[in-house]
């Protein structure tokens, strides 16, 4: 767990590696003393979701659509399953839809950790208007 306790931390925090990266993400604690607590846990809340997102589903959505798509287009080409040709086409589709897969499951990674980045900005920018002056 992170915790962080000055705004300029958050600003820092989507470039660190162990709390906005592309595997583990690292949960995060919010205690910035000079804003009041229930802001900074709506904050800290948000952020955590994001931390919990690891592009699983999608990449096993897109799995599964690119594998139903391939093996009716397989069913569809070929007479019998039995022939060196469909067993041919059904190894491709299958290295395909893994591939697939795992291409959105980075991009969804990737969009998520821009995302973190985006969230740590926007709430940097919220709390810092509520100090006082």
């Amino acid at each position: 767990m992170r915790v962080v306790k000055t705004l300029e931390e958050l600003l820092r925090l989507p470039k660190d590696r162990y709390v906005n990266g592309l595997h583990h993400r690292a949960h995060l604690m919010l205690e910035i003393s000079e804003v009041s607590r229930p802001r900074v846990l709506r904050a800290q809340e948000s952020l955590n979701r994001l931390q919990e997102r690891g592009g699983s589903v999608a990449g096993s959505a897109f799995m599964a659509a690119t594998l139903i798509l391939g093996v009716s287009s397989v069913l569809y080409d070929n007479e019998s399953l039995l022939s060196w040709r469909a067993v041919g086409q059904m190894a491709v589709v299958l290295a395909a839809s893994f591939a697939l897969g795992e291409a959105a499951k980075w991009a969804a990674l990737a969009f998520t950790r821009w995302q973190f980045g985006y969230r740590c900005r926007v709430h940097y920018r919220l709390l810092s208007m509520l100090l006082p002056r």
